[in-house]
C-alpha cells in the first residue's frame, strides 16, 4: 500500500506500509518525484486507471499547474501530461462517473 505526499519543496514522496517479521508495520520512503512546479499543494488518486493528480497552488507565482502521473506499486511516478491553468488550485475532485476533474480556484 503507498501513500503519497505532496510538499512546499516542489515534491512528491511515496510512502510504503511495511509489515516487520514481528506482525508490526513502519512506513519506509519508497520514491520521490521533482514536479517541478511552485507550491504542491493536492494530490488525487484515481484508482481506476491508477493516475495520480498534483495541483500546484502557485503561491507567489502568476498561474498554476495540474500534472499527472502514472502509479505503480513500487511507489515510482512517471508523469503524463502537465497543463498550466489560471491561478492556482488547492483542490481537485473527480465528476462526471470520474470521467473529468474540477481543480476551483
Amino acid at each position: 500500500m503507498n501513500l503519497y505526499v505532496a510538499s512546499y519543496t516542489g515534491n512528491i514522496t511515496t510512502l510504503s506500509l511495511l509489515q516487520n517479521p514481528d506482525g508490526s508495520h513502519k512506513l519506509a520512503q519508497a520514491a520521490t518525484v521533482n514536479t517541478s512546479t511552485h507550491t504542491p499543494s493536492w494530490l488525487t488518486l484515481n484508482r481506476q486507471n491508477n493516475v495520480l493528480y498534483m495541483i500546484d497552488e502557485a503561491v507567489n507565482a502568476t498561474n498554476g499547474t495540474v500534472v499527472s502521473y502514472k502509479t505503480s506499486d513500487t511507489g515510482h511516478l512517471t508523469e503524463i501530461q502537465r497543463v498550466q491553468d489560471i491561478g492556482g488550485g488547492v483542490y481537485a475532485t473527480f465528476y462526471g462517473s470520474g470521467s473529468a476533474l474540477a481543480v476551483p480556484h
